[in-house]
């Protein structure tokens, strides 16, 4: 056999060869049918938003028809440590005594990943009767964001320390605009333990009675702490409230971006 048909030989023998192996290599990296990817493949859907507390009570104290309302608090969990939703909202339909209805939506805010919100709200039903029942229904959310789309300051965890009560006893100093005899104060601190700073946040206190159930939940928005900080702040609230029970405060940042 001559040298030069030895070498062809060996050429096609070794394209024989490594044709069919190259081949299993390219399906195995590919994902083909046969060689099934383990790490391709959809992501599951983000787990529901869990509302796990609500309450609502009637203000029917004030003289005004028209500022008659139903005070509701809600507590919302989302189980999803990897995504969170720009936009959720709570539904509260108010039924009142002669059977007519009222269907309020109440924004809530972005639901950052892992996170549970608490917040307030007022809905005004448009009677001057107090309501024979009031339910709640959580709309999940439209669209979610995976965790690496949100801001190193939007997904601070702040906490609220020193927190105060006192009630008005009479009328206002020259440094309580507003604090009239009957209502009621809080103050206390917002801390920032992170490296991002906070432009602006919503502060919600809560207030539970004995048993440790949500009555109430009132809302305030104020300047957020910077990094590593803190800032002091004041929240006038136009009820005199209850002694009984307990009162616990939680800051969130606030963001205005949309989904």
């Amino acid at each position: 056999m001559s040298r030069t048909r030895a070498r062809a030989i060996a050429w096609f023998c070794c394209l024989g060869f490594v044709t069919p192996v190259a081949l299993v290599l390219l399906a195995s990296c590919t994902g083909q049918p046969g060689r099934p990817d383990q790490a391709s493949g959809p992501r599951p859907a983000p787990a529901p938003l869990v509302l796990e507390e609500t309450a609502w009570r009637w203000i029917g104290a004030v003289p005004y028809p028209y500022m008659l309302s139903v005070d509701v608090a809600y507590v919302v969990r989302n189980p999803n440590v990897e995504a969170g939703a720009r936009e959720a909202t709570l539904v509260v339909e108010v039924r009142g005594p002669g059977g007519q209805t009222h269907r309020e939506e109440v924004p809530l805010g972005p639901v950052r990943p892992g996170e549970t919100v608490v917040g307030g709200a007022q809905v005004f039903p448009g009677t001057e009767a107090a309501p024979s029942d009031v339910s709640f229904t959580l709309l999940q959310p439209k669209a979610w964001e995976a965790r690496a789309k949100w801001e190193g300051s939007e997904l601070v965890r702040l906490a609220v320390r020193g927190l105060e009560r006192r009630d008005a006893t009479g009328p206002p100093a020259a440094d309580d605009v507003g604090f009239a005899e009957g209502h009621s104060c809080f103050t206390g601190t917002v801390v920032n333990d992170s490296g991002s700073s906070v432009h602006e946040c919503r502060i919600a206190i809560v207030h539970r009675d004995g048993s440790g159930r949500i009555v109430a939940c009132y809302e305030t928005f104020a300047d957020g702490p910077p990094a590593h900080g803190s800032v002091p702040f004041r929240f006038d609230v136009p009820d005199r409230l209850p002694a009984s029970g307990s009162y616990e405060a939680f800051a969130y940042p606030w963001s205005d971006r949309q989904p």
